[in-house]
């Protein structure tokens, strides 16, 4: 936190002193915004989410071969669920150093903590990987946290290869407890469980206490997250593939074990024994590789984009011990292995267009089979996402009332097996730098679908803005 306040007021001193040149030499600019964001839940009508932040990004040139720049968060967030962490309330989210002609004319690299942004489509990209997606607040959709990366980037002949290296892995900042039923994995809680005459017995899992640990992967080279790319024009498209090797920022759950009491034997084959558990869960990252191709590019004037990665997981299992105190005494039943990943690859994409029809109505489709958290082939639901604007003839007043997504995760369920997100805006800007929204977030979901758990975690917001 002091570092962070030191960052602070060093960029604040250094602006100070060059805030005084001249507007034909001005080697410093001072860039950012102020936003406040509060929300109601629809439900309950209790306050969600509070959130007044400033974001100060100074920049530096230093020549025409260097650029120095940063984005600092400073803020205060309140909400009605806790998080597993401490919120930190200032941030260095970037501050790296841009050199132009490195070595070369044909090279530029950009040193430090960054954001890498790797795919073409609107924020459903499930190429870009790099960055560990941000599960902080759900409705910033495409929010990553920036990690401290070497960048590189080789021009020739009308190709651009890129390379990345980032040393230390970075897991994905997990949502609050209100959103982790629908992103983290959950302690089943029905097993079946062989007693010691030999029978099979279905056990309902009572947990008096769960604890997770985390099995990070180690502080080494080999831990590290690699990537290449090659992109080129081909008249009206832009085509890029491109290749990464790294531990998946959301954990699987690898290991279980169970302590648990049972005071009275199955008394019918259909019947669950209640069970009294406690429960050590270990969640760890398994290592994957990602091959991807994209392309985006216009149409006359519709604007088209696809993407598409193929995940190639290592092998994952999830192992289970238990211990059973009974009437018969206390045992110890082996259980098998489950698989969480087999190895074989899977395969998630994004097509999507936009269009900006006569009146300024514009409209914006994707359609996305597998989601960002979504892992295992088995795993994949299927999304259409859908942006219709429109704006007055002077762009300050904004309507967004059919925007929303339609989630399927089984196709044979249609009706129990979706989810239908709804979410209507209205946006107003009464001066160039300052825009006020209003609107809401709608979750409509069968009672199998993925995010059920969180049906009712919509909400209605106002946010302020202020940009400088």
């Amino acid at each position: 936190m002091r570092f962070l306040l030191f960052i602070l007021m060093a960029c604040l001193t250094i602006f100070a002193k060059v805030h005084a040149q001249t507007v034909e030499d001005k080697p410093f600019e001072l860039n950012g915004s102020l936003q406040l964001d509060d929300r109601i839940r629809l439900k309950s009508g209790g306050l969600d989410w509070q959130e007044y932040r400033m974001s100060l990004q100074p920049v530096y040139k230093v020549n025409d071969k260097a650029r120095l720049h940063a984005d600092i968060w400073i803020r205060k967030l309140i909400t009605a669920s806790p998080f597993d962490q401490p919120v930190e309330n200032v941030q260095l989210r970037e501050a790296y150093v841009d050199l132009y002609g490195f070595l070369s004319e044909h090279i530029d690299v950009r040193i430090g903590r960054q954001r890498i942004a790797w795919g073409t489509a609107d924020r459903l990209n499930p190429s870009d990987n790099i960055n560990p997606w941000e599960l902080e607040d759900f409705w910033d959709f495409g929010r990553h946290t920036p990690t401290n990366s070497l960048l590189a980037k080789y021009y020739w002949n009308g190709f651009t290869l890129t390379a990345v290296f980032t040393p230390r892995f970075s897991p994905s900042l997990l949502p609050d407890q209100s959103w982790k039923a629908a992103f983290m994995p959950e302690v089943p809680d029905r097993w079946q469980i062989p007693l010691p005459d030999g029978t099979m017995t279905d056990i309902w899992l009572q947990p008096l206490s769960v604890s997770r640990m985390e099995n990070l992967p180690e502080r080494k080279l080999k831990a590290s997250t690699y990537a290449v790319k090659i992109a080129r024009d081909i008249r009206n498209y832009t085509v890029s593939f491109g290749w990464l090797r790294q531990y998946a920022p959301i954990p699987v759950l690898t290991r279980l074990s169970v302590q648990g009491k049972i005071t009275s034997l199955p008394t019918s084959p259909d019947m669950p024994v209640p069970m009294n558990t406690t429960v050590d869960a270990m969640l760890s990252y398994s290592l994957r590789n990602v091959v991807s191709a994209d392309l985006s590019g216009s149409l006359g004037s519709v604007g088209v984009w696809g993407e598409a990665a193929l995940f190639i997981p290592e092998k994952t299992i999830l192992t289970r011990s238990v211990s059973i105190e009974s009437p018969m005494g206390t045992f110890n039943p082996v259980l098998p292995d489950s698989t969480i990943f087999d190895g074989n690859p899977y395969l998630k994409y994004t097509l999507g267009f936009d269009y900006t029809f006569p009146a300024n109505i514009y409209l914006n489709v994707q359609y996305v089979h597998g989601f960002f958290h979504e892992e295992g082939r088995k795993n994949l639901t299927d999304w259409l996402a859908w942006t219709c604007e429109w704006k007055s003839a002077d762009e300050k007043l904004k309507l967004s009332l059919l925007n929303g997504a339609f989630q399927v995760a089984d196709f044979n369920n249609i009706k129990e097996g979706c989810t239908l997100f709804w979410l209507p805006e209205l946006s107003y800007k009464p001066v160039d730098n300052i825009e006020l929204k209003a609107g809401a977030h709608c979750i409509f979901a069968g009672k199998d679908a993925p995010f059920y758990p969180i049906r009712k975690n919509g909400d209605t917001y106002l946010k302020v803005k202020y940009s400088f």
